[in-house]
């Protein structure tokens, strides 16, 4: 995903690029602060022995206050990203989440959301 991003033009933050790489949220959002990232995307794979369970959802931040200022923008940045994976991808699209308590998301100045999807609908579409 950073090749395709950095060949679109973007500037690309990564926190993690292996397993054995842990920060908490509060050092990933310091890393995004002190870069002035203007989007915050959280990429998150789950794996399940349900076939039944598959799709893609995205966390957004609720309105809690303190995330006031990008609530409704992160929702849309949500909306338009979680819209494409499922339309071009093919997954099923689980829907948009607000996530009142942003645990998740501490500290964040910037958008922000999660993507959350299901490996076995991955693997469907990309090894099968």
């Amino acid at each position: 995903m950073e090749k395709y991003l950095i060949d679109a033009g973007y500037k690309v933050i990564l926190t993690r690029r292996s397993n054995s790489e842990t920060f908490s949220n509060i050092e990933r959002a310091e890393i995004g602060n002190e870069n002035d990232a203007d989007l915050v995307v959280r990429i998150h794979a789950y794996g399940s022995n349900n076939q039944s369970i598959n799709g893609a959802s995205m966390l957004v931040p609720g309105d809690v206050g303190y995330a006031d200022d990008i609530c409704e923008v992160s929702e849309q940045y949500g909306r338009s990203i979680l819209d494409a994976m499922t339309d071009e991808v093919g997954m099923k699209n689980r829907g948009i989440v607000e996530k009142k308590i942003l645990e998740d998301l501490t500290g964040l100045k910037s958008l922000s959301f999660w993507v959350k999807w299901d490996l076995c609908q991955i693997h469907k579409k990309i090894s099968c």
